[in-house]
């Protein structure tokens, strides 16, 4: 009887080519799954709109953040960051979703920064805890909080859901 050891190479063969593909099937699904459209009008301080490619509109709410609404304390600070920092802007949507009243979800980059996390980071959004656990965006939540920047400057500011629910939103 002869010794023959389990993986010869074939299997390695075989093994280096499954990988290649997985690897080429993981960089096809991140592509898949990020989009590039200019921004062209700023609704509040987490949500714009979009002109794709196509030449369409799409309503983007960006995810994983909560910022003040318009009628809201520092509601148009928030507006006015995202505005400044955004309109007219090329960004690339991630992490794509659909939200309940049909809005896209996505992480937002600017280049490679995250639209998101600077909006949190700056003062201009909560992390919305109910959607995102993130250890760096709770980070620079508490990091804008100890530093009084942007809507910590105020008091008690209101968690935005708070508000929704107690104004009838």
């Amino acid at each position: 009887m002869i010794n023959r050891p389990f993986f010869n190479h074939k299997h390695y063969r075989l093994c280096g080519l499954m990988l290649v593909v997985l690897c080429f099937q993981a960089a096809c699904t991140t592509t898949a799954n990020a989009t590039t459209c200019t921004v062209i009008k700023v609704s509040d301080g987490d949500t714009f709109t979009c002109r794709m490619g196509s030449g369409k509109k799409q309503l983007i709410r960006m995810s994983g953040i909560d910022a003040p609404e318009i009628k809201q304390t520092y509601g148009k600070n928030a507006r006015r960051a995202l505005n400044t920092a955004l309109l007219g802007k090329t960004v690339r949507l991630k992490n794509i979703s659909q939200d309940r009243y049909g809005r896209t979800l996505a992480t937002v980059y600017l280049g490679n920064k995250d639209q998101n996390l600077n909006m949190v980071a700056t003062g201009n959004a909560w992390v919305y805890r109910r959607y995102n656990s993130l250890p760096h965006y709770i980070e620079a939540e508490q990091t804008a909080r100890s530093q009084k920047i942007g809507l910590w400057q105020k008091k008690n500011p209101m968690y935005p859901e708070d508000w929704r629910h107690k104004n009838g939103r």
